[in-house]
């Protein structure tokens, strides 16, 4: 080959070179050099090139051959239209890639250089088609696009294939019919896919002259019919299958089904980019405008705990974003289902704080399985379930006990708080239960002592029922009460687990919920030591008590929820010196700080000398006062009737009183005097007889009522008094009474006394509610100086939102008490 430039014959070369170029648009065998020589010759011909020419005659045998291939389609439909666009274009695109190369030089030389002319004028605008992609220009000469010859092989074919004619919409029917027989199940979808697929295909390539939007045609074309199919076969399958009578279970599962097959036909059929609108539609159609059918039986599923079910309806809504309302299906069922197991429990368990928080923790486990199983855990449904166990908890409920008129409420009724504040008073005495000792009859019956693992998970879920709690302050104000009991009895289970609830309340609640809790701990710690300094305070000075052991426990007032008991109590001579001591001590040692003495929640271990065994009780001061009572008794009969010789046995038996001489010699109100005689009745230490006017028949047995005491009832020593035990506890109704915390169900006292202490203690929280939204009152109105009703109470509610839930009626009533008060106008 000669590459110095020559005269030609251009119908020849160009004869040899369209017979060459046709074989190779055919993939028949056809030499390749000839060809790249002729196309060299026609470039470099002297003495004008041929090059253009060569690209007009080329361009007009490729939209030949497409005709062509055009003309052959026409007799050709459905599945065979199909399959013979398939094999025509396959040979097309790669011949046309084999004619790229032979066209080289043509490409690199003329091509280029046309484009490199046509980029410095600007009479127009064109697009000058590369292998790479089109290229902008600005062109004023030529009429229609230059490119390479690969992507004018590609122009032809869009422009005489696809945009002329019905081709490119016959071949858009059959693929669509196509994709519904594959769809149907009459085709099967792995040998049936290849000729849409092609299509496809076939569509982006010739898209991609077009860098701006190289999808365009494929979207237009294919994407958009597709899509359009799917939305008018999927609405009609919807209203078929829940015309049917289908139920919803059933068309839930149907929809996930075809949703999945949906997708692995599109995976296989279109370009990934058509999954989005593909979902979309299907998404719309089956799921986005039936929600309300699919919603409606979730009640039901959420009631029978039918965990497939919602987790495909879980699926499906999650698909189009719309989560929140099976969210407030769940919520409102939590609450209602909640609501009626409380109302379900029977009367005698609506107080037991065990049952009632056990249907709470079951309600509580039951729908956070749920939530784990069918939702995922996802936050959306955590936070709906905390909504409806927050619901559950704080929403009122009927209650068998009494409110009385002295309740009092932060909204407008005296019997709201106690209702709604029901779950606080119960979740604090469970609380109790489980951070308490259990008694020896208790602990047998329920086989023991629970583990420290048990007791810790049962705490932790005590504490995640709190947070759910509105009325915290209710809470805290029985907490408070009977976590004084138990530090002050001796009775906490573990110290431990009392400050791991404390550490978890100061999480849920803030410091200040728990700083007056801390400082009790601090002052039993305190107690030790201030007993040793006493120790030593005695030793040094030789001081000596009548008593073996003798130890105090100070309480700060501010801290402790106790009440200062009336001076109406007689303290035994005995006492009466250790307490002096220990009251110079600690005057000594802090100044200026005055010792209140809490006769009623003290204790104290004696020994009986009148029996033929020594027992040793363990009593309450007051039933320490009762028995020695007896002593001094015994004291003034000796002296009286000069008796130089007698037993003991005897003088026991002549140690008889009355009531009303016990009354006078203990000091004691009358309603504690009987609480203590009762309980030494019970325990068969005293003996009781009527007064002498009294037949046989008033013999009041062991264990009557003290409501059946008089005052001229006879009390005396049991002398006949055995126990397998040695050492007896007496003192564990009576210190219950003294620290006036409302008890537990089923513990010792009446369920009338536990009654009027929670009346108390619920009066007491209302008291204190006032006062706190009257200083808050008082505290915004100081910095605002002037506020619209509607912006107080809003900022009100935020600032009693950790502490209680704020109602209207009581700002309202705090704002007149303030009025006249003239703290405000």
């Amino acid at each position: 080959m000669s590459l110095s430039p020559q005269r030609v014959d251009v119908d020849k070369l160009w004869g040899e070179l369209a017979h060459g170029a046709h074989r190779v648009l055919t993939l028949t065998a056809a030499k390749g050099m000839p060809l790249i020589e002729n196309v060299y010759k026609l470039c470099t011909a002297q003495p004008q090139p041929h090059a253009d020419e060569l690209y007009a005659r080329l361009r007009r045998l490729l939209e030949a051959r497409v005709d062509a291939l055009a003309k052959e389609l026409e007799a050709s439909s459905g599945e065979a239209l199909l399959l013979g666009y398939q094999q025509r274009w396959h040979t097309y695109s790669l011949g046309a890639d084999y004619l790229h190369h032979i066209f080289r030089y043509l490409n690199q030389h003329w091509i280029k250089k046309k484009m490199d002319e046509q980029s410095g004028r600007g009479f127009g605008t064109t697009q000058v088609y590369t292998p790479s992609g089109p290229v902008s220009n600005q062109v004023g000469a030529m009429p229609s696009a230059v490119c390479e010859v690969g992507p004018l092989a590609l122009v032809v074919w869009r422009e005489h294939m696809i945009a002329c004619g019905q081709t490119s919409q016959r071949l858009v029917a059959a693929a669509l019919e196509h994709v519904q027989r594959m769809r149907d199940g009459l085709l099967a979808i792995e040998a049936a896919a290849a000729p849409v697929q092609a299509l496809g295909q076939c569509l982006i390539k010739l898209g991609s002259l077009h860098r701006a939007a190289p999808l365009d045609l494929y979207r237009k074309l294919l994407e958009a019919p597709y899509v359009s199919a799917v939305r008018g076969h999927y609405s009609r399958c919807a209203e078929q299958w829940l015309e049917a009578g289908q139920p919803v279970a059933a068309y839930v599962r149907l929809v996930e089904q075809r949703l999945q097959a949906e997708h692995s036909l599109q995976l296989r059929l279109l370009d990934a980019s058509s999954a989005e609108p593909v979902r979309a539609e299907l998404d719309q159609v089956l799921i986005a405008q039936r929600e309300t059918q699919l919603l409606s039986e979730a009640d039901d599923w959420l009631a029978h705990d039918l965990v497939d079910e919602l987790h495909r309806l879980h699926g499906l809504l999650h698909r189009i974003g719309r989560l929140q309302p099976l969210a407030d299906a769940l919520q409102t069922h939590v609450a209602r289902h909640g609501v009626r197991c409380l109302e379900r429990l029977p009367p005698s368990d609506q107080r037991d704080p065990r049952r009632y928080v056990d249907t709470l923790l079951s309600v509580s486990e039951r729908f956070s399985s749920l939530v784990d199983q069918a939702f995922g855990g996802q936050p959306v449904f955590r936070a709906a379930l905390e909504r409806g166990l927050r619901q559950m908890l704080n929403e009122p409920h009927p209650t068998t006990t009494p409110t009385g008129s002295g309740g009092g409420g932060a909204a407008a009724g005296g019997s709201l708080v106690v209702s709604a504040s029901k779950s606080a008073e119960l979740l604090a005495k469970y609380s109790d239960l489980l951070l308490k000792k259990p008694a020896a009859s208790s602990r047998a019956a329920s086989g023991g002592l629970e583990s420290a693992a048990e007791l810790e998970a049962k705490l932790a879920q005590l504490v995640q029922l709190f947070k759910y709690l509105d009325d915290k302050d209710v809470f805290q104000k029985f907490y408070t009460k009977l976590l004084a009991r138990r530090l002050i009895q001796e009775t906490s289970v573990s110290d431990d687990a009392e400050r791991t609830v404390l550490s978890s309340l100061r999480v849920q609640a803030g410091y200040e919920f728990v700083a007056k809790l801390q400082r009790m701990f601090t002052d039993v710690q305190l107690a030790t030591e201030i007993n040793d300094k006493f120790f030593d305070w005695r030793a040094q000075r030789a001081i000596r008590l009548p008593v073996e052991q003798f130890s105090v426990s100070v309480l700060t007032a501010g801290s402790w929820p106790l009440q200062t008991q009336p001076a109406a109590f007689q303290v035994p001579p005995e006492l009466e010196v250790c307490l002096s001591a220990f009251s110079a001590y600690y005057a000594s040692e802090h100044q200026g700080r005055r010792l209140s003495w809490l006769h009623a929640l003290g204790k104290a271990e004696l020994r009986t000398c009148y029996l033929a065994k020594r027992y040793e009780l363990l009593v309450s001061n007051y039933q320490l006062a009762v028995l020695l009572a007896f002593n001094q008794h015994h004291r003034l009969h000796h002296q009286q009737h000069q008796q130089q010789a007698q037993t003991t046995a005897e003088a026991a038996e002549a140690a008889t009183v009355t009531f009303e001489w016990l009354q006078g010699a203990a000091g004691l109100a009358e309603p504690d005097l009987r609480r203590a005689v009762v309980s030494l009745l019970d325990a068969k230490l005293l003996l009781c007889s009527p007064p002498a006017a009294s037949s046989a028949a008033e013999q009041m047995p062991p264990g009557s009522s003290s409501m059946m005491l008089t005052p001229m009832h006879a009390l005396s020593l049991n002398t006949a008094f055995t126990s397998k035990r040695l050492k007896l506890k007496l003192l564990g109704a009576m210190q219950k009474e003294g620290t006036g915390g409302g008890g537990a169900a089923g513990e010792e006292g009446g369920g009338g006394e536990q009654q009027r202490e929670t009346r108390e203690t619920l009066r007491a929280v209302d008291d204190e509610r006032k006062l706190f939204v009257q200083a808050a009152i008082v505290r915004i109105m100081k910095t605002r100086k002037q506020l619209s009703h509607a912006a107080l109470v809003h900022e009100l509610i935020e600032h009693a939102r950790n502490r209680f839930q704020l109602h209207v009626p009581l700002v309202k009533r705090c704002i007149e008490t303030l009025i006249e008060k003239v703290h405000c106008n």
